[in-house]
């Protein structure tokens, strides 16, 4: 009984440390960052089939903070962002890529924030979708 209870307890770890770890772009996934010009940085975050969209867009918010503060900008505007899932040999993989532009000055326009509307979907992992994308 006490080693089953070992196998539940090391399943349930291994499962739950899965999910893509925010960190520069690895085997596991990760994000990527490229100054396209003064004050504009393109942001990619992949993650692998743990991770929801939800995580993927959540790293790249926090990278976008990450940005402004490594640049001295009192804030930042989402030019563009598009969150999707993409194919990979081993499954689908959320991803999360766009365009930020640091701003400075005394009064900075207000950081984009996530979407709050869509929780349902963001919550869902990737393998999840392709499985319902299959069913339908």
């Amino acid at each position: 009984m006490k080693i089953i209870r070992t196998y539940i307890i090391l399943a349930i770890i291994f499962i739950s440390s899965c999910a893509t770890p925010y960190q520069p772009k690895g085997l596991m996934g990760g994000y990527t960052d490229q100054k396209l010009n003064e004050g504009k940085f393109l942001i990619s975050i992949l993650g692998n089939g743990y991770s929801t969209l939800g995580d993927a867009e959540a790293h790249f918010y926090k990278r976008a903070k990450e940005i402004v503060a490594e640049n001295g900008c009192d804030g930042y505007k989402v030019l563009e962002i598009k969150t999707s899932v993409e194919p990979w040999a081993l499954g689908p993989r959320p991803m999360s890529k766009g365009i930020i532009r640091c701003l400075k000055g005394s009064n900075p326009s207000p950081v984009s924030s996530p979407p709050t509307c869509c929780s349902t979907t963001f919550s869902q992992t990737a393998s999840s979708i392709r499985w319902n994308r299959i069913s339908i």
